[in-house]
């Protein structure tokens, strides 16, 4: 006895439904935080900045509630420090105890306008955060009296 004939192919199935959708990952926020001087600098070369209407980050600071990156600062001021003054703006940790430089963002002489620097440096959970100028070349008082410097975190 023979082997019949084979028979024709059937039609393929359709593609079944998409699977349902993952869940999305946690996003990042950032948050501003603004600090002023509205005195400049003085003779003896650092000011620390406000954290509110005449609070001094010296004294107080902001504690943060999570462990945060930080990721920016921003410098603007109403003139520049004029002269062969330079500065640096100090992101600090502890600053009403044993401040530790956290970053830097150096001020030039002829600098007023809008200056960032893009960081990413971790900051533990509950720090205390301040900010200060210290100046770092050339004497006297600085030409600027308003200054705004915000620091910029990314909280997870």
């Amino acid at each position: 006895m023979g082997t019949g004939a084979t028979g024709p192919t059937g039609d393929q199935g359709g593609t079944g439904p998409d699977g349902p959708t993952g869940d999305t990952g946690p996003q990042a926020n950032n948050y501003f935080l603004t600090f002023t001087i509205s005195n400049g600098v003085p003779t003896s070369g650092t000011r620390y900045a406000n954290v509110g209407q005449n609070v001094l980050s010296s004294e107080v600071g902001i504690r943060l509630p999570a462990a945060s990156t930080l990721v920016g600062i921003t410098y603007s001021a109403d003139a520049t420090p004029g002269a062969s003054r330079t500065y640096d703006v100090e992101v600090i940790s502890d600053p009403a105890g044993t401040p530790s430089i956290e970053a830097t963002l150096a001020i030039g002489n002829a600098e007023s306008a809008d200056s960032r620097r893009d960081l990413s440096v971790a900051i533990g959970a509950t720090t205390l955060l301040g900010v200060r100028m210290t100046r770092q070349a050339d004497a006297g008082s600085s030409s600027f009296t308003d200054v705004v410097i915000i620091v910029e975190l990314s909280i997870p």
